[in-house]
């Protein structure tokens, strides 16, 4: 055999050797003595050597190929949809609840200080006609516009009991208390009715303090029959400054400071306010002057309105107001009341 042969080529070269070999046999003769054919020992042990070498290759090549590889199981396609919908489904949730959380995030009540943010222009007087822009504290409506300018967007309402109930829950309850706002007759309510579903002044306004303000505004103008005022009710064409609409800064009888914060509330003249003066009248903060005469408020002074610390002014005289002053009301520069209904020890003038 050739030496610079493979093993496995000398292999094949000798199995052809012996299977010629066989071919050629012929029949013995009897009186030919048989001679088998010796093979070498060193040849013997090297083919045998070659046949393992040959078989272990067969069975490294097995090993190594393994079986073709197969596709993810059915199992493994039905976690995979499973948790597809998990996602999808998650996300629609997700949304639908950031809908709702957008005017949640902007109404929640800091305390009786103001909100730090940057002002915004104020206008100089109230918008003509119902502000467009959407409420940012019980928004009636929620605009969702396609992606396709031409389009008109859609418009989806949100229920006036979500809204009424998150401004009642998150703003009025810890200020006002709850037992008040149970009544739906109460001017107190009916203000909350009023701001969480028609008033749509309130995304102009910038601080909680104005916010504030207004509700005290819109719940003195219930407490008092403003739709029976003599004039300035909403709807009175002859009134130039009418309430409930637009800037209360610019209602009838209100002023304001510079950072729109109510300073002064006075109706000098008889204006048919008739009831009480609610005791939600400590919200408006700046308040520095209070004057509503020669009109028929009743019941008793509130004692509330010694949480106002820059009032400096308060005349009451002219209606039908009963009980005392507060001793922590005194020491005003002017406090008027009518003295033989209402009892006080340091009034700087009586009627």
């Amino acid at each position: 055999m050739d030496p610079t042969l493979s093993l496995k080529e000398r292999l094949k070269q000798y199995q052809g050797i012996k299977e010629n070999t066989r071919e050629a046999e012929v029949p013995e003769a009897s009186w030919v003595p048989k001679v088998e054919e010796e093979v070498p020992v060193e040849e013997e042990e090297e083919i045998e050597y070659e046949d393992e070498i040959i078989e272990e290759d067969v069975e490294d090549q097995a090993v190594t190929s393994g079986p073709p590889p197969r596709g993810p199981s059915f199992k493994v396609w039905f976690y995979i949809l499973i948790v597809l919908v998990l996602l999808v489904g998650g996300a629609i949730g997700l949304s639908y609840l950031l809908d709702f959380d957008i005017w949640e995030k902007d109404a929640t009540p800091r305390g009786p200080t103001d909100i730090t943010a940057t002002p915004t222009p104020r206008p100089s007087a109230g918008p003509p006609g119902t502000p467009t822009s959407t409420p940012i504290i019980a928004p009636s409506q929620k605009p969702t516009t396609s992606m396709a300018p031409s389009q008109t967007p859609t418009v989806t309402p949100v229920p006036t009991t979500l809204r009424l109930g998150h401004f009642i829950r998150v703003y009025l309850a810890p200020i006002v208390g709850e037992e008040v706002l149970e009544d739906r007759s109460s001017a107190q309510y009916r203000a909350a009715d009023y701001i969480a579903d028609e008033d749509y002044y309130v995304p102009d306004l910038v601080t909680v303090g104005e916010l504030a303000d207004r509700y005290f505004s819109v719940t003195l103008y219930f407490a008092t029959g403003g739709d029976q005022w003599t004039q300035c009710s909403p709807g009175d064409t002859s009134c130039a400054s009418p309430w409930l609409t637009g800037n209360h800064c610019d209602w009838f009888g209100i002023t304001c400071d510079e950072a729109g914060r109510m300073i002064s509330m006075e109706f000098t003249s008889d204006n048919g306010l008739a009831g009480v003066i609610p005791p939600e009248v400590y919200l408006a903060g700046k308040l520095e002057t209070f004057v509503i005469t020669d009109n028929k408020l009743e019941g008793t002074i509130p004692e509330t309105m010694s949480q106002l610390t820059n009032l400096s002014v308060l005349d009451l005289h002219g209606n039908d107001l009963t009980g005392s002053i507060s001793l922590e009301l005194c020491g005003m520069e002017e406090l008027v009341v009518d003295c033989e209904e209402v009892s006080c020890a340091c009034c700087t003038e009586c009627f």
